[in-house]
């Protein structure tokens, strides 16, 4: 575990991202990178495919997301303030 500008990172969060496209970052950058999953992290998260998490996305269900460049990203953030709203909505039906 990594303690990260407030926040715990797993050993897969932190070796996920210690390398891309070859070259190696440190760990202020592996830091700013973990804050932000693609679609693939964000489905190992929910134990679902990067198929229903990219059909969440298309009808507005899931987590905000957001492009850079031809890459879509899921800020740690909106993932952890969605996934407080889906438990609010299960508590409550």
């Amino acid at each position: 575990m990594l303690f990260c500008q407030g926040q715990t990172l797993t050993v897969h969060a932190i070796l996920s991202t210690a390398t891309a496209n070859g070259v190696r970052h440190t760990e202020t950058e592996r830091c700013m990178m973990a804050k932000n999953l693609i679609t693939e992290e964000v489905a190992d998260r929910f134990r679902t495919s990067a198929e229903t998490v990219r059909y969440w996305r298309h009808t507005g269900k899931g987590p905000r997301s957001f492009r850079v460049g031809k890459r879509v990203l899921y800020s740690l953030e909106d993932i952890e303030e969605w996934e407080r709203q889906a438990r609010g909505a299960a508590g409550a039906a």
